[in-house]
């Protein structure tokens, strides 16, 4: 399977990037989520404008089975802001423990950045031990949609991302701002500003007013800005560098160029960490092809590759809480506005093997990569 962005940014762990001044990691993973991994009944998510979760208090908190304010939350992950003082939850009694994204730094193919070029409300992280639940106390973990900074329902701004998404553990998550994907193609809902949607995994949910069950995506928010411009919210001084979609003040110039044989991981030589390039790789051996950020519907992909955002192709299953399963018809195209990654097209011929139809110079699939209709927009090279 091949290496979202995401995977590398906004799930904490030890392979592909780090927190400037702490050495801890950032992880990665091979997939976007399993579809079916959210729990049964859950409601649709509302939000403020700005990003934040509206709970059933009319200030953004929520209220307890008693009728009083639940304060063991700020409940502002996802919410504009310019200081870590913005991000305190209104709520009497709440923590005051967020923070504002723009005083965390990030360090990731040689490039230091902030995550979102809309600065947001997260909860402070200074370690590898995670700040969220992914797994709701089980053991083994229940494999569904956890959320944080707030109860533990889609009321809440922030979805628990495992650490380690093939395998989640216990309290080893990092809580994010999160968006929700429409089946239907329409654009995304819940990120900021110019932070944009990347899915992460697909649920089957009954609506709070009861009625039918509806397929809806789900995806975290963060940095996937095109051009300088997109980071202006940051202040002065930040541009955009666009093969990773994060704002920076300092630009870091690629010495391989787009679907050139990479290596990713955090090896000394790997040219994810010499910044070589932003390296589409395989999570098991690491090895791939230079690839860029893009967003559907944004500024083009170079000619030979298309905007993928790893949607799966084909029709959904989910397990039942009776231990059968439901098929759903698949999603018929990508939301426009979502973060992708382009892919190098290829086409596949009798017996699943390559064609001479591909992105690559060489007129086949770059190195270490292989032709799949795996996802939505393929057939493309899949690493």
């Amino acid at each position: 399977m091949s290496l979202p962005k995401w995977s590398g940014l906004a799930i904490a762990g030890a392979l592909l990037c780090v927190l400037v001044g702490t050495g801890n990691g950032c992880s990665s993973s091979s997939s976007r989520g399993s579809p079916g991994d959210a729990a049964a009944d859950a409601g649709r998510v509302v939000r403020h404008p700005d990003g934040s979760a509206i709970g059933a208090g009319d200030d953004g908190s929520v209220m307890d089975d008693g009728g009083g304010q639940a304060a063991a939350f700020d409940m502002t992950t996802g919410k504009v802001c310019t200081t870590d003082s913005d991000c305190a939850g209104a709520a009497a009694g709440a923590p005051g423990i967020n923070v504002c994204s723009n005083s965390t730094m990030y360090l990731y193919t040689g490039v230091t950045f902030t995550l979102y070029p809309t600065p947001v409300c997260q909860l402070p992280r200074s370690s590898n031990a995670g700040n969220c639940d992914p797994c709701g106390g089980a053991t083994p973990c229940d494999m569904a949609l956890h959320f944080c900074d707030g109860p533990d329902d889609p009321s809440s701004p922030g979805l628990c991302l495992p650490l380690d998404v093939l395998n989640p553990t216990v309290n080893m998550g990092i809580c994010v701002p999160y968006c929700t994907l429409p089946a239907d193609g329409s654009a995304p809902v819940g990120c900021a500003g110019n932070d944009r949607c990347t899915p992460f995994s697909w649920g089957l949910f009954t609506p709070v007013d009861g009625g039918a069950p509806t397929v809806t995506g789900f995806g975290i928010c963060q940095g996937a800005c095109e051009k300088d411009a997109d980071c202006s919210a940051l202040g002065a001084g930040y541009v955009c560098q666009a093969d990773i979609g994060f704002c920076t003040k300092t630009l870091v110039k690629r010495t391989k160029a787009v679907g050139a044989p990479c290596t990713g991981g955090t090896g000394a030589t790997s040219d994810s960490t010499t910044g070589a390039c932003f390296c589409f790789s395989n999570a098991k051996s690491n090895a791939g092809y230079c690839s860029t950020n893009c967003i559907v519907g944004g500024v083009p992909c170079p000619s030979g590759y298309v905007c993928d955002t790893g949607i799966p192709s084909g029709p959904l299953v989910f397990g039942t809480a009776d231990g059968g399963m439901l098929m759903e018809p698949g999603i018929t195209k990508q939301n426009v506005g979502l973060s992708g990654q382009c892919v190098a097209t290829c086409t596949v011929v009798d017996g699943g093997s390559t064609a001479a139809d591909a992105g690559a110079s060489s007129g086949a699939c770059p190195a270490a990569s292989m032709c799949s209709s795996s996802t939505l927009v393929g057939p493309d090279c899949q690493p």
